[in-house]
């Protein structure tokens, strides 16, 4: 399975197109370690095995597919979905016969129905394809309603553990979780400023706000809260680097809105049906963003050169297609959706008072 988080969520849509067509199939997936307990949370899966990091040597990962073999694991079929020569060697050393992937360098040989990558936009409709002979999907292919497992004993237990006891408080003031990291391109990260503001204005409004963010991206969330006046972030919990992904998942459902960056969080937050802004910045909102009636996604239409799905900006008006995505596009729309009313937005000036 892919070996980043927003990949692998997105990858779901093979699983649940496999499910669709065999139902009485058990699904095992293999992950690497750092992403298996959130691969746990797929309702399809029956078990999740680690496997090696891509970084990782040839030796190691045909290691592994001997232990399969090793635990009599059986396997009739594998569907490889990275196109790297590693991650297809796995099966191979696994035994199973039938390997079903897309072409890729020095996989001749190794997978048994091999595919050229189909021309749809839609990564997950790529990803859905394998489970289909001859990559087509059929003519009446409507992509599967994907969700994940919460775990209430684990959501109890977060709030008790981070210290999140005012979220009893939530039927007074609504919570809404910002995701301000997530993304490694410098045109997808909505500015942080920004997100300060919509985080001022929504504690103003009545509402709760929680930061999530990995431990890497600390800061990012610290320069939210630190932005915010002191009677402004009694109502802020910065969650930053104190999650797992399991934690994620538990904490985004405890969540009457979520924004976010065009990340992993905001596909959770899609799978939990929670209702979710994500500013796209360069991302092409056909492509991989997160998809479902309950996602907004926002886009800067007047310039000719978004989407570009460029990694950094190299127009003239750098990053245009965020900065001129204000606070106020998602705040009229989110308070309307908690039934509030919208307030005017601080500016940066005013926040920082």
């Amino acid at each position: 399975m892919p070996t980043c988080a927003r990949d692998l969520l997105v990858s779901q849509s093979l699983i649940a197109a496999i499910k669709k067509r065999h139902a009485d199939v058990e699904l095992d997936v293999m992950v690497p370690s750092l992403l298996a307990p959130l691969a746990t949370r797929f309702p399809e899966v029956n078990q999740v095995f680690n496997a090696p990091e891509p970084s990782q040597g040839l030796g190691l990962h045909w290691h592994v597919g001997r232990n399969l073999v090793a635990l009599e694991t059986h396997y009739q079929q594998a569907y490889i979905v990275p196109q790297s020569l590693k991650s297809a060697l796995i099966p191979v050393a696994a035994q199973i016969p039938h390997r079903v992937g897309f072409r890729g360098p020095w996989r001749f040989g190794l997978l048994t129905d091999i595919r050229l990558p189909p021309k749809y936009k839609a990564l997950a409709d790529q990803y859905a394809s394998l489970a289909y002979p001859h990559g087509q999907l059929p003519s009446a292919w409507q992509a599967p309603t994907l969700s994940l497992h919460i775990d209430t004993e684990n959501q109890t237990h977060l709030i008790d553990q981070l210290d999140l006891a005012p979220y009893a408080e939530v039927s007074t003031r609504p919570l809404v979780i910002l995701c301000p990291a997530g993304v490694q391109e410098s045109s997808r990260q909505w500015p942080i400023a920004y997100f300060a503001r919509l985080a001022a204005a929504l504690i103003d409004q009545g509402c709760r706000i929680w930061i999530l963010a990995s431990y890497k991206e600390v800061q990012a969330a610290e320069q939210i809260c630190a932005a915010l006046s002191p009677s402004q972030q009694e109502f802020c919990d910065n969650l930053a680097g104190r999650t797992s992904w399991t934690d994620v998942v538990d904490l985004i459902a405890c969540a009457q809105a979520l924004v976010s960056n065009d990340s992993a969080l905001a596909h959770i937050s899609a799978r939990l049906a929670r209702p979710t802004w994500i500013p796209l910045g360069a991302s092409d909102p056909e492509y991989a963003a997160p998809q479902g009636d309950q996602v907004h996604l926002l886009t800067y239409e007047a310039l000719e050169c978004q989407p570009c799905q460029r990694p950094r900006c190299q127009a003239s008006t750098q990053l245009a297609c965020l900065t001129h995505l204000q606070p106020e596009s998602i705040l009229e729309s989110l308070l309307a959706q908690l039934k509030m009313q919208a307030p005017p937005v601080a500016t940066a000036e005013a926040i920082s008072a």
